[in-house]
Protein backbone atom coordinates (compact mmCIF):
# COMPACT_ATOMS: atom_id res chain seq x y z
CA UNK A 1 0.00 0.00 0.00
CA UNK A 2 1.49 3.29 -1.06
CA UNK A 3 1.69 6.27 1.30
CA UNK A 4 -1.04 8.06 -0.67
CA UNK A 5 -3.36 5.06 -0.33
CA UNK A 6 -2.59 4.88 3.38
CA UNK A 7 -3.38 8.57 3.78
CA UNK A 8 -6.67 8.13 1.91
CA UNK A 9 -7.55 5.07 4.00
CA UNK A 10 -6.80 6.91 7.26
CA UNK A 11 -8.75 9.97 6.09
CA UNK A 12 -11.82 7.84 5.31
CA UNK A 13 -11.47 5.98 8.60
CA UNK A 14 -11.33 9.25 10.55
CA UNK A 15 -14.35 10.60 8.66
CA UNK A 16 -16.30 7.44 9.46
CA UNK A 17 -15.37 7.69 13.15
CA UNK A 18 -16.43 11.34 13.27
CA UNK A 19 -19.75 10.52 11.59
CA UNK A 20 -20.30 7.65 14.02
CA UNK A 21 -19.55 9.90 17.00
CA UNK A 22 -21.96 12.56 15.76
CA UNK A 23 -24.70 9.99 15.18
CA UNK A 24 -24.14 8.53 18.66
CA UNK A 25 -24.35 11.96 20.29
CA UNK A 26 -27.50 12.79 18.31
CA UNK A 27 -29.07 9.48 19.33
CA UNK A 28 -28.25 10.09 23.00
CA UNK A 29 -29.86 13.54 22.84
CA UNK A 30 -33.05 12.22 21.26
CA UNK A 31 -35.82 11.93 23.87
CA UNK A 32 -37.39 8.53 24.35
CA UNK A 33 -41.14 8.60 23.65
CA UNK A 34 -43.39 7.33 26.43
CA UNK A 35 -44.54 3.74 26.22
CA UNK A 36 -48.23 3.72 25.19
CA UNK A 37 -48.75 0.26 26.72
CA UNK A 38 -47.33 1.17 30.14
CA UNK A 39 -50.77 1.98 31.53
CA UNK A 40 -51.95 -1.55 30.65
CA UNK A 41 -49.14 -3.44 32.40
CA UNK A 42 -51.03 -4.01 35.70
CA UNK A 43 -53.92 -5.53 33.77
CA UNK A 44 -51.53 -7.74 31.81
CA UNK A 45 -49.95 -8.96 35.05
CA UNK A 46 -53.37 -9.65 36.51
CA UNK A 47 -54.56 -11.43 33.39
CA UNK A 48 -51.47 -13.54 32.87
CA UNK A 49 -50.47 -14.44 36.42
CA UNK A 50 -53.11 -13.68 39.03
CA UNK A 51 -56.31 -14.60 37.19
CA UNK A 52 -55.20 -18.14 36.21
CA UNK A 53 -54.12 -18.82 39.81
CA UNK A 54 -57.53 -17.73 41.10
CA UNK A 55 -59.30 -19.87 38.49
CA UNK A 56 -57.15 -22.87 39.37
CA UNK A 57 -57.81 -22.41 43.09
CA UNK A 58 -61.54 -22.17 42.46
CA UNK A 59 -61.51 -25.29 40.30
CA UNK A 60 -59.62 -27.22 43.00
CA UNK A 61 -62.11 -25.96 45.58
CA UNK A 62 -65.03 -27.07 43.41
CA UNK A 63 -63.49 -30.53 42.92
CA UNK A 64 -62.94 -31.11 46.63
CA UNK A 65 -66.23 -29.60 47.83
CA UNK A 66 -68.50 -31.30 45.30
Amino acid sequence: MSPLEQDEYIRRLVEAEIAHSRATIELQNTPVPPDPMAKWSPFVVAGVFILPVIVMMLSVLVVFVL
